[in-house]
């Protein structure tokens, strides 16, 4: 205390901040990798093996993959996910062993681009690894499917163009433009977050663009040659979309971008059994401070713009906010036009503004009065605790179950088991299918039989069926049984 009688207030010391700093990114780290656990687990139906089988073939035929999956209304999204296997596929022809390399660069990339947003903008980076604990950020890490790449491209994207904001870093910016052109060569719903950010960079930052232009270009030039034969097809004509017409819901449905941060809805996926119980409603009820903090966050957003316009300084945070926002208001328009805004998928485009606005909205009360950064500690540990005891029930009761009969289907590490099996009998062996999802989609197993043939003595002809290894309908294990 002071002689004129007030309390001083010590300095933190650099150090402790430092240390603190160190201990969250660690644990930014450990959220990263725990997609790893238990890589077998993950799912593959339909669009998965088409995705891997593509690669295969591409790689065969000794070319790049010009197009991706075929959409619902007969729309060819980007090669890029594609690419990604086709580099893959020769390191392991073993799907766990693919599982496993795709999980380990999606979290290195957007843990990476997440712990790089945070240092840039000198945010409280005890939330930093909140948005990796998510349900819906651990599927989307390990399913082998194209629209998740969106994820760390989207993160990247942002995040090189935060670096160059704060500190010029003209690497930042090369990073910002190549992830941003590499977007619609996965899903053109990425185009709202790259139009706010490329408007961003052409409205005010058009010197730097000019000053870089050489690099930049390269990188444009590198884009348009890999992807040529998909840009040409998007200038062509393509089969009409059909369309509802306007919808309110679409237009507020990037409001509920807070999902992702949450644990709540997760049935879409799974099914209501590995997601029922109190316990697990409890659970999911608390994690819905995900999107409390999105709309926070959306008003601290709005608040630092109106500051920034009354005071006419304007700081890398202040810039992120706007094209945070204005990613938001792009998919609104874009939902709302098109009426489709059915699948949790569709704010994967746009996710690391819903995390950058939740964050800006934790970083508000961090920095405030003493008060304040409890109410900031007890929300992030809060939505931690949810969505990890969410996450780590998901995992165990997957893993004992082997999957679900319903839409997530058996495990990949199961399915490649029976299809080695099937693989010692010749092509063709009478093989009778009671396995729901493979008759649903029946190309599956015929990858899975392509992918998984290896020359070596055949067993003799038999009768062979396939089917669930037990009558418990929460079990998605699945057998062969040879007559």
């Amino acid at each position: 205390m002071s002689r004129s009688g007030r309390v001083t207030v010590e300095p933190r010391s650099p150090l402790a901040r430092d240390r603190r700093e160190r201990m969250a990114v660690a644990a930014l780290v450990i959220a990263g990798l725990i997609p790893l656990v238990w890589p077998g687990d993950v799912p593959f139906i339909n669009d998965e093996p088409q995705l891997i089988a593509s690669a295969v073939k591409a790689n065969r035929e000794g070319r790049l993959a010009s197009v991706g999956l075929l959409g619902t209304y007969g729309f060819s999204y980007g090669p890029a996910p594609t690419w990604v296997y086709q580099a893959l596929t020769p390191i392991t022809r073993d799907l766990v062993g693919i599982a496993t390399l795709h999980i380990l660069l999606m979290s290195v990339a957007t843990a990476g681009a997440i712990c790089w947003l945070g240092q840039s903008l000198r945010l409280w980076m005890w939330f930093a690894p909140v948005p990796l604990l998510s349900p819906y950020y651990w599927f989307y890490a390990r399913v082998l499917w194209d629209n998740p790449f969106l994820l760390p491209l989207g993160a990247l994207a942002l995040a090189g163009y935060a670096a160059f904001l704060a500190s010029d870093s003209s690497a930042g910016l090369r990073v910002s433009v190549a992830a941003m052109l590499t977007v619609p060569l996965v899903h053109l719903m990425g185009i709202s977050l790259v139009a706010p950010l490329a408007a961003h960079m052409i409205i005010f930052r058009p010197r730097a663009l000019w000053a870089h232009r050489y690099s930049l270009g390269a990188i444009a030039l590198a884009a348009l040659w890999l992807a040529w034969p998909y840009w040409t097809y998007l200038a062509g004509p393509r089969p009409a979309v059909p369309s509802a017409g306007p919808a309110i819901a679409g237009w507020l449905f990037p409001l509920f971008a807070g999902r992702l941060l949450s644990a709540r809805e997760l049935d879409y996926f799974y099914g209501p059994g590995p997601v029922g119980g109190r316990v697990f409603g409890i659970t999911a009820a608390i994690s819905s401070i995900g999107y409390a903090l999105v709309w926070c966050g959306i008003v601290v957003a709005i608040a630092l713009m109106v500051r920034a316009l009354r005071h006419r300084e304007w700081t890398a945070r202040t810039h992120v906010a706007a094209i945070s926002v204005g990613s938001l208001l792009c998919q609104a328009v874009v939902h709302g036009i098109t009426a489709k805004f059915e699948h949790p998928h569709y704010h994967n485009g746009t996710w690391i503004s819903s995390v950058m606005l939740a964050w800006f909205a934790v970083d508000f009360l961090a920095t405030g009065p003493k008060a304040a950064r409890w109410a900031a500690i007890s929300a992030t540990a809060a939505l931690a605790a949810s969505l990890l005891l969410a996450v780590g029930t998901l995992a165990l009761r997957l893993h004992r179950s082997q999957g679900t009969r319903d839409t997530y289907g058996p495990t990949l590490a199961n399915q490649q088991q029976v299809a080695r099996a099937l693989a010692r009998y010749p092509p063709d062996t009478d093989v009778q299918v009671h396995v729901a999802m493979w008759e649903r989609f029946p190309h599956t197993l015929a990858i899975l039989r392509e992918l998984n043939a290896r020359p070596r003595a055949m067993l003799a002809r038999r009768t062979i069926e396939l089917r669930y290894a037990t009558q418990d309908p929460a079990s998605g294990a699945i057998e062969m049984v040879v007559r």
